[in-house]
């Protein structure tokens, strides 16, 4: 008995003296992260502005899952669909992603902006640097590379900005990279399949587009271990892990709407990006019928074809250029490809003249750019040649060779293929929604190093020893670098942390409100969600539709508004408040001024029914003129360009 415990502690010991080097990594990048993290907090510390829109959806599902009322909030955001008055709402606009972090930090200490602020810095500081070592360490199948993989992260003057913010897109990004590491992994260890399900759930939870990793990963599954891994337990138990974790979100979609898959980013993408009418669009009153959709974009193809040059513009720049990249920054390519660049982003020309003008003169490539190209080169080979190993396996009945650096390039390169081309094609280019996508690029480059074959034939205590060699040398250059690391960092902002708490405007109207509205009032305005931040608990919101009156009040009425904030103008809504001081009884006059509706003075047959409510700005119509202008302007530069071409063509035939 004692021989068999003793060989088994052996084999133990063994076990985790091979793991170690792993274990020795994840520490050095630990260590390494909490060393900034202290300045860090520094500079959201006392900062209590949550933030407009975005910032302000996640703190506030985040607080309501510290209370344990679920991911509901008091609040209804838009009127692209009718909400029931009695049934509490979520938010299906900005997904709970970030609040699951966001939670247990507001129940461990205060629910505050502060602290949603700390939390998100946590997560660009710690968490996302040790999921991108795991996604090298996963490519590689090597311990130390993942510590080089890390860097990249905190040298980053926008990642760091971003992350006083509270926006979800790092916490997003850090998911990816753990479900790409998990399901490259898998090729040493095959259950971490499994580990792909959850975090597929929780990619969509943050972004719904993300529906889409389900049939990447059976893709990617095939290519990594073959067909019959698609009927194997760990590809199919990581799938209804996936679908088990998405159940509560998908039943109640279904209730609520009758569409598990419901979200408002549908109708936004109809017009989102194509031309700035994004208030016009989000608040326009639809009530569920007849919606815009994502096919609705490509009814402009000019405006399409502009917003798509602009995108690919704007992803190319930070691709090849950095983060921190600016128009100006493409002279580094030459002057030709900079004024090409700067046509793009314009889309002053139609897309065929501007390609005709780019040709390979003159272009210097900076050494950022050769490493992009060159990964995104390795990914392509990848993507060409295992197809066709895979069918020579299959035709052949020989053993699946797909355990190959080339396999992970290609999955590599289709995952970031997706995520741009969703960006580039069907929305509108913002920075932090490419970090999936510039993050996981340079991950490529790790491709180049063969994967371990055979067995070790030194000492298995080298490995670690190696390890700890090679983390003292990075360290002491990261240290030497850290002060100038620190002082660039704290330089990108231009004022000096809060050393008292700072509040923002909007906290002026929550405290009046607080006095003189009763308990259970619900508000009408341009940015709910904001205020009731601030506001004691029981007051709701609305958002405030773009609508003329008549329709502002009716759907007013039916969400039993009782007051109206009036911080954004909408069409004739002053002078309708002006005109019947019977119905709008000032009660704060400071920031903004807010009314009481009087029900009771108001005619009721005056108000458009909801069954016969239409939006004031609809993206199918109202781009139309903005469509037709632009096409107009490209046709007079198609024929310029065609009488310049004649004329040289004539003077040299002369």
């Amino acid at each position: 008995m004692m021989n068999r415990l003793s060989i088994c502690f052996q084999m133990l010991a063994l076990k985790l003296l091979a793991f170690s080097p792993y274990f020795l990594i994840w520490v050095a990048v630990w260590m390494m992260g909490m060393s900034l993290l202290p300045e860090r907090l520094a500079r959201v510390k006392n900062d209590f502005r949550i933030g407009h829109a975005d910032t302000a959806a996640y703190a506030w599902q985040g607080r309501q899952l510290a209370k344990g009322e679920g991911w509901h909030v008091p609040y209804v955001t838009n009127y692209l669909y009718t909400y029931d008055r009695e049934r509490a709402r979520y938010d299906d606009q900005w997904g709970p992603l970030l609040s699951f972090a966001l939670a247990p930090a507001f129940y461990v200490g205060e629910d505050t902006a502060e602290m949603a602020r700390m939390t998100t810095v946590w997560i660009s500081t710690i968490f996302l640097p040790m999921s991108l070592c795991l996604l090298v360490q996963g490519v590689t199948l090597r311990a130390w590379p993942g510590l080089l993989g890390a860097l990249p992260v905190w040298f980053s003057m926008a990642l760091f900005e971003q992350s006083t913010e509270v926006y979800n897109d790092q916490l997003f990004t850090a998911v990816l990279c753990l479900f790409l590491a998990a399901l490259v992994g898998s090729r040493k260890i095959p259950w971490l399949l499994w580990l792909c399900g959850p975090l597929i759930a929780l990619a969509w939870y943050g972004k719904g587009s993300q529906i889409i990793l389900f049939p990447f990963f059976a893709m990617a599954v095939l290519l990594l271990h073959g067909p019959r891994a698609l009927i194997h337990r760990n590809f199919l138990g990581g799938l209804l892990l996936a679908l088990l974790l998405m159940f509560p979100r998908l039943r109640e979609s279904a209730e609520a709407h009758g569409q598990p898959l419901h979200s408002t980013q549908s109708v936004v993408s109809s017009y989102f990006g194509l031309h700035q009418h994004w208030d016009q669009g989000f608040y326009s009153i639809y009530w569920g019928r007849d919606l815009p959709g994502l096919e609705n974009r490509f009814e402009h193809p000019v405006l399409h074809a502009k917003s798509m040059m602009r995108n690919s513009e704007f992803f190319l720049r930070h691709l090849l250029l950095g983060l921190d990249a600016k128009l100006a920054d493409w002279t580094q390519m030459g002057e030709g490809v900079a004024l090409s660049a700067k046509k793009m982003r314009k889309g002053e020309e139609p897309p065929e003249i501007i390609w005709a003008e780019v040709n390979g003169d003159g272009v210097t490539l900076p050494l950022r750019s050769k490493f992009m190209l060159c990964a995104i080169g390795l990914g392509i080979i990848g993507l060409v040649t295992v197809p066709g190993e895979w069918l020579f396996a299959l035709c052949s009945g020989s053993g699946f060779p797909m355990k190959s650096q080339r396999a992970a390039a290609a999955i590599l390169v289709v995952f970031v293929v997706i995520q741009a081309g969703f960006i580039i094609v069907c929305w509108h280019s913002i920075l932090r929604l490419y970090y999936p996508a510039l993050l996981i690029t340079p991950v490529l480059l790790w491709t180049l190093l063969p994967l371990p074959r055979g067995r070790l034939t030194f000492p298995l205590w080298a490995p670690p020893l190696l390890t700890v060699l090679f983390i003292i040398a990075v360290g002491l250059n990261f240290r030497e670098a850290l002060p100038e690391l620190k002082a660039q960092q704290v330089a990108r902002f231009k004022r000096p942390p809060f050393e008292k708490p700072q509040y923002p405007r909007v906290q002026g109207l929550a405290e009046p409100l607080a006095q003189k509205l009763p308990a259970d009032a619900v508000i009408m305005m341009r940015n709910p969600w904001e205020i009731l931040w601030y506001a004691p608990a029981g007051l709701r919101g609305v958002g405030m539709p773009f609508s003329p009156p008549q329709d502002l009040l009716a759907v007013a009425q039916y969400y039993q508004v009782t007051h109206v904030v009036f911080d954004r103008e909408r069409p004739g809504l002053k002078n309708f408040i002006q005109a019947h001081p019977e119905v709008f009884t000032p009660v704060i006059q400071k920031p903004w001024r807010v009314y009481k509706i009087e029900w009771s003075q108001l005619d009721h047959g005056w108000l458009t029914p909801l069954s016969e409510l239409q939006p004031l700005w609809d993206p199918r119509l109202g781009l139309a003129e903005e469509e037709e202008r632009w096409e107009k302007k490209w046709d007079k530069e198609r024929a310029k360009r065609m009488d310049e071409a004649i004329r040289q063509l004539s003077e040299s035939s002369s």
